[in-house]
């Protein structure tokens, strides 16, 4: 039987490429057995951008752009450089989706199984199922949840007025961190269904350098067996600014499915040398999934990243003298 799948985005001009490319993946990875309905919701995105995102739709998957103008007290909200408007809006999927689940995905996701693996999870009585958020396995006394990926369900969300007591809540303190993610974690406190890491799989970990010490730990080190199916490319760890980001290059063959490729090439190229010098490199030696164990191809990798960005900077710089 054919089911249903609704994911939601929530993006501005600023994040549409990586938006594009985390759809590419959906696309990719979809079974020909499911339909999946994706919906960007947006207050601030171009006609161009609007197009070029529906345009990937294909014929069972298909593509929507909703302005959710109409939902937003933007008056009430703040924002920040780093967290826009749009972090709320992943708030709204309950109120303006008729779906009985839903699924919401970060801009800055990659999904490299059948989303399907995700929607297919119960929520046992949850309004949210969530993943640990990655600090967590740096100190366990943390026990926040990341908001990047999350499954909603709507009835439960709506009933215990998640929305409304975040909104409330940070009415009250606007001084959170990360906004949207802190007001969840505080008013879904104990009505989140965790979720394996699998699900988020957070490339941050890879760029701590105490979870080096933490992945000694059988407890943590076996978390992070399971393959990927969806991987966030959360803070410092965008593609285009890390040479060494972990899962960059499934992110660049997705990248290509997009008409945006040679824009994020050119983020990636606009000064290799700043790049490569920027970028860390003793931490790539943590692979997660081989237990942190390190080989001769993956310093032999580096080296050859380390020759390339160092080249493309003799070039250009030949080129400006």
């Amino acid at each position: 039987m054919e089911k249903t799948i609704p994911i939601i985005y929530a993006c501005n001009d600023n994040v549409v490429d990586l938006c594009s490319v985390s759809i590419a993946s959906i696309i990719e990875n979809a079974s020909d057995k499911n339909k999946y309905n994706i919906y960007v919701f947006h207050t601030r995105l171009a006609k161009e951008n609007i197009n070029n995102l529906e345009d990937m739709s294909i014929q069972n998957v298909n593509v929507q752009c909703i302005n959710i103008n109409k939902y937003v007290n933007f008056s009430e909200l703040y924002e920040t450089n780093i967290y826009p408007y749009e972090m709320y809006y992943r708030y709204y999927a309950s109120l303006i989706l008729d779906d009985e689940k839903i699924i919401y995905l970060d801009c800055d996701t990659i999904v490299v199984e059948d989303i399907a693996d995700l929607y297919n999870e119960e929520l046992q009585d949850n309004p949210v199922g969530m993943v640990r958020d990655f600090i967590h396995y740096v100190d366990p006394d943390n026990y926040d949840f990341n908001s990047g990926v999350m499954l909603i369900d709507k009835k439960r969300f709506e009933n215990m007025r998640i929305r409304e007591k975040c909104f409330e809540l940070l009415k009250e303190c606007n001084k959170y961190k990360f906004p949207d993610q802190d007001a969840l974690n505080a008013i879904c406190k104990d009505n989140i269904k965790e979720l394996g890491p699998e699900y988020n799989y957070q490339v941050s970990l890879a760029y701590y350098h105490k979870f080096k010490e933490k992945i000694k730990n059988k407890k943590y080190k076996n978390l992070f067996l399971n393959s990927p199916i969806v991987v966030h490319f959360s803070y410092v760890t965008k593609p285009y600014n890390n040479i060494y980001s972990k899962y960059s290059k499934q992110f660049w063959q997705y990248a290509k499915k997009s008409k945006y490729y040679n824009s994020l090439l050119d983020k990636y190229l606009r000064d290799p040398y700043k790049l490569l010098k920027e970028s860390p490199v003793e931490e790539i030696y943590l692979d997660l999934t081989k237990e942190g164990k390190v080989g001769l191809r993956k310093i032999l990798e580096i080296f050859i990243y380390q020759m390339k960005y160092w080249l493309l900077f003799k070039i250009d710089k030949g080129k400006q003298t």
